[in-house]
């Protein structure tokens, strides 16, 4: 698989962080209202993730009753490069808003570990840290058409991507984020009671 120079942001105080630059893996997924930065659906057409708990910023198992919710990921712009035996393929890239959390526990994430991370040390079953979960049928066919394009597993999706943060998604359309942690409905901020992990000692690879 492809190498990539790893950059993320610092640790806020709950242990949630930002990736900014890397690899990561996918995986695809149909949208499933309410979504976790609040909407019940979102505009077909455009291209929309789910990035994993360590970097969308709220923890749905924590014991907390403010656990879950937006975090500071709802909104947060990737460009996702696909890979393809090792060399990345740049005629593919798009770019992708967060408006979902992959959650670390496997069954609220239909079984696959693939968010698992709790820490940027802790690598997933495809020996990434990250993990996008793209919202395939919202795309538009020919988005898909081209960044599917000879995709792993009959072009379903790519174990690997390399990715970039970005600070805007142009051509991707907001829609409104709803929650406590949404004041203005365009921005939110992680949560500040519940840890990365708290409530999945159980699940922790030692």
């Amino acid at each position: 698989m492809s190498e990539a120079r790893h950059l993320y942001g610092k640790r806020d105080a709950m242990g949630y962080q930002m990736p900014y630059e890397g690899t990561a893996s996918t995986t695809v997924w149909n949208i499933k209202a309410p979504l976790s930065c609040g909407m019940s659906d979102v505009p077909y057409g455009n291209n929309y993730v789910a990035i994993n708990q360590l970097a969308f910023g709220t923890n749905e198992d924590a014991f907390n009753h403010a656990s879950g919710g937006a975090g500071g990921a709802c909104g947060a712009c990737f460009e996702l490069t696909p890979v393809k035996d090792g060399k990345a393929r740049p005629n593919q890239k798009a770019t992708f808003m967060v408006v979902e959390n992959c959650p670390a526990n496997p069954s609220r994430s239909d079984g696959h570990t693939l968010c698992s991370a709790c820490e940027t040390g802790d690598k997933n079953d495809l020996g990434e840290t990250w993990h996008f979960d793209i919202l395939k049928d919202h795309m538009s066919s020919s988005a898909v058409e081209k960044f599917f394009d000879q995709a792993d597993h009959d072009e379903q999706q790519w174990d690997q991507v390399q990715f970039k943060k970005l600070t805007a998604c142009d051509g991707v359309e907001q829609p409104e984020f709803k929650g406590n942690n949404c004041p203005d409905g365009k921005t939110c901020h992680n949560s500040k009671t519940d840890r990365v992990c708290d409530g999945l000692d159980w699940m922790r690879k030692k």
